[in-house]
């Protein structure tokens, strides 16, 4: 038969039966593996959360440029772009789901990877790897569905380098580049789940030569990975070239100056615990536990072999491939990039791998005490899972009633006239609900969310302030108000001339208007000191004057306050006084250049009593120059008069 009438006989329905029936006792036990993280994770799918990254690509706003230039993940930019568009980018419960099964899937694949053997057994793995705080982390980000499919199909393509057949071996080799320009951290997972399984075949191994054979394959596999990464930074680099972009943030810290900087990052990634939100100390108890107690069932399991040359061997590679780890999970530190928690994805795989080798090692009581610490370990984690998402919905239903009701303060405001408005949201600010502790992931406390969050989830209608409109509204403030109060405050909210502000952080605004109003009042008399600049003491306010100012005069200044030696506070709120404040700061925060040419510049000054000023200037070369007033005798000196 001719391998065209072999395809139109091909019956896919009866393939998919024979299939089934081949293995229909692993698709139960994934199936029920896949019930049981939908419980686990049943907090994020059933309710509605959403993180600042998610209020900002919801509905289509795609950040292509960010991935390619912050991070070279070109394969997940392109993927939001063609494939997961518009509307589809964020869908929590339907991505919840996928992401949910690729977890699953990725946990049951490495199981038989490693040839764990038993459903109890294998369901321990699968747990362990995929309901993990790193996973659940990732999982907050709806979006992020563009990132575990390409971890899956990383995984695929790891699992098809195996295969015989060069068509395979391309197939696997293309799914890795996509996979890493995707999310590199595919790289330290795959790389954990080859140390483990070279680890149990060498376990296996009676000869020197098959272990030879175990670790020339394990290198063909590492050398892939390697040959895959960089195909997937060239890739990214041309792309860079090709629109003109230049590198930023974590792909422009990427680099490795000098050995003792590299050095130091080493000793780090062995020496820093992995930061968790919630039950730390418990949950890096339970996994130093299972790692010791993996090893040392391993290192008996050796001893039981005889103290051979070859036991010796397989203790010395075990024992080199074990201290591998921890740089592998920290991969990206070794050139400098700081990575977030939930990008120590490959931690579940490594606790997985030291349990597997126990599982291999261990019989009777000390297999058993095994997987009732891995099952501790698992409770553990999903009590951590679930309560991080609870505290996510928490905060997410209060961050979208807080939208809410600015828009009915705006529309009450008695400056609303109509809609469309300007909007101008000043500043940003964490307003946490109690147990959030990723404050940069709430949309106001988020640049690039603030503005996302009205338009997505209230019927403002609204376009962003231009530079125009915000001028003209501060030339309101300023004729208006002396000093803005912080949302909810009573006048943190003004509507004037179709513009809406909504004040999160007044510190900017208040620092303007305040220069504003002391400006307005400086003094007209001689100065009491004289340095580069007349300098003034007045009601409580420094003032800085000088003629024909030019851009040098404009350097930072620095401003040291000395109490008096009676003083007995050493703290005023959180800022130390003693020896002296620090109020040093830059001349656009309180100075402004007049038409004249001069500048002028007005401090408010604590309102403790104060001994002395020291005042001047620096730039980059050193001191420019440097001035002290002894209040004590300025105001003795007016006194007497």
């Amino acid at each position: 038969m001719s391998r065209a009438a072999k395809i139109f006989r091909f019956d896919l329905l009866e393939a998919a039966k024979g299939w089934y029936a081949k293995h229909s006792g692993d698709l139960k036990l994934f199936g029920i593996l896949y019930l049981v993280n939908i419980f686990i994770f049943g907090q994020r799918l059933f309710f509605y959360v959403l993180p600042s990254d998610d209020y900002m690509r919801f509905g289509g706003d795609t950040n292509t440029k960010m991935l390619i230039t912050h991070a070279a993940r070109w394969a997940q930019a392109y993927l939001s772009d063609y494939l997961f568009a518009g509307h589809l980018i964020v869908l929590p419960y339907i991505h919840g789901l996928i992401g949910v099964f690729i977890f699953t899937l990725m946990g049951f694949l490495t199981a038989k990877y490693w040839r764990i053997k038993g459903a109890l057994e294998t369901a321990v793995v699968t747990l362990l790897i995929s309901a993990t705080p790193m996973f659940a982390h990732n999982f907050l980000f709806a979006s992020n569905i563009t990132i575990w499919i390409l971890l899956l199909l990383g995984f695929f393509g790891f699992l098809l380098l195996h295969k015989k057949g060069a068509v395979w071996k391309i197939f696997g080799f293309v799914a890795l580049v996509l996979s890493i320009a995707g999310y590199q951290t595919i790289i330290q997972i795959l790389l954990v789940v080859l140390i483990v399984r070279v680890l149990l075949d060498i376990l296996e191994s009676e000869t020197a030569k098959k272990i030879g054979r175990v670790l020339l394959h394990g290198l063909y596999i590492v050398a892939s990975l390697a040959i895959a990464y960089l195909v997937s930074v060239k890739i990214n680099q041309y792309i860079l070239e090709h629109h003109h972009w230049q590198k930023a943030h974590r792909l422009a810290q990427a680099k490795v100056d000098d050995l003792a900087t590299l050095l130091h990052r080493i000793e780090i990634m062995y020496s820093s615990p992995i930061d968790l939100l919630y039950f730390q100390e418990q949950l890096q108890a339970l996994m130093a536990a299972l790692v010791a107690f993996g090893s040392l069932l391993v290192v008996m399991a050796l001893f039981r072999q005889g103290f051979s040359k070859l036991a010796f061997f397989k203790l010395v590679l075990a024992a080199l491939f074990v201290a591998t780890l921890p740089i592998i999970v920290n991969l990206p530190l070794l050139l400098g990039v700081q990575i977030p928690t939930r990008a120590h994805l490959a931690v579940g795989w490594v606790i997985a791998g030291f349990v597997a080798l126990g599982f291999f090692a261990a019989k009777g009581l000390a297999r058993s005490l095994l997987a009732l610490a891995a099952l501790g370990l698992i409770v553990v984690n999903a009590y951590y899972i679930a309560y991080l998402y609870d505290v996510a919905y928490r905060q997410t239903d209060m961050d979208i009633a807080r939208a809410r009701t600015i828009v009915e303060r705006i529309r009450t405001h008695d400056g609303y006239k109509k809609e469309p408005v300007a909007l101008y949201i000043e500043g940003q600010r964490p307003y946490s609900v109690q147990g959030w502790r990723i404050k940069w992931q709430q949309p106001f406390n988020s640049y690039w969310a603030r503005y996302p969050l009205f338009r997505h989830f209230t019927d403002l209608q609204f376009h962003v302030a231009t530079q125009e409109e915000r001028k003209r509204i501060f030339e309101y403030l300023k004729k208006n108000f002396k000093q803005i109060a912080a949302y909810p405050g009573k006048n943190s909210v003004i509507v004037h001339d179709g513009v809406a502000l909504v004040v999160l952080d007044p510190r900017k605004l208040n620092a303007a208007l305040q220069k504003h109003w002391l400006l307005g009042r400086f003094p007209d008399r001689k100065p009491d000191a004289q340095g580069n600049y007349a300098l003034y003491i007045e009601n409580g306010v420094l003032y800085y004057k000088k003629e024909n100012c030019t851009k040098q005069d404009r350097n930072r200044f620095f401003l040291r306050i000395y109490p008096e030696a009676n003083e007995t506070r050493t703290f005023i709120g959180k800022t130390r006084i003693k020896p002296f404040q620090n109020m040093d700061f830059r001349f656009e925060w309180f100075g402004e250049q007049k038409e004249d040419g001069s500048c002028v510049i007005a401090v408010q000054l604590p309102r403790y009593p104060i001994h002395k000023i020291r005042t001047g200037q620096f730039d980059v070369k050193g001191l420019l120059w440097d001035t002290t007033i002894d209040l004590s005798k300025t105001r003795k000196a007016k006194e007497d008069k």
